[in-house]
């Protein structure tokens, strides 16, 4: 059979009730939201590499999620949907292109 070797870290053990010293154990929602978000990012990584864009050694500003290059040089984040561009050692977000306003009707 398989031998367990000797681990550094406790046993991981049930959360046990909140004592009534007024401490309250935090809640493991965020770290599970944050993981399921993690994963979708992991996954639109995944999807824009297998279309040719390149995994960089740089993070989004913002979410610290990765940045990849799309074939012709644009940069994304991930995290955001934010296209930048490379200025010197920096990168910097691009502006959308001005979409027109629809037409109004008078009336």
């Amino acid at each position: 059979g398989l031998r367990r070797m000797g681990c550094a870290y406790p046993a991981p053990s049930a959360p046990s009730a909140p004592k009534s010293s007024g401490r309250r154990v935090p809640s493991p929602g965020p770290a599970v939201a944050s993981h399921a978000s993690g994963s979708n990012l992991s996954a639109q990584v995944a999807e824009k590499l297998l279309e040719g864009y390149t995994l960089l050694n740089e993070s989004c500003p913002t979410t610290n999620a990765p940045l990849i290059e799309s074939p012709d040089g644009r940069i994304l984040s991930v995290g955001t949907g934010t296209w930048y561009e490379r200025r010197g050692d920096s990168i910097v977000p691009v502006k959308p292109f001005a979409q027109p306003a629809p037409p109004t009707l008078a009336g």
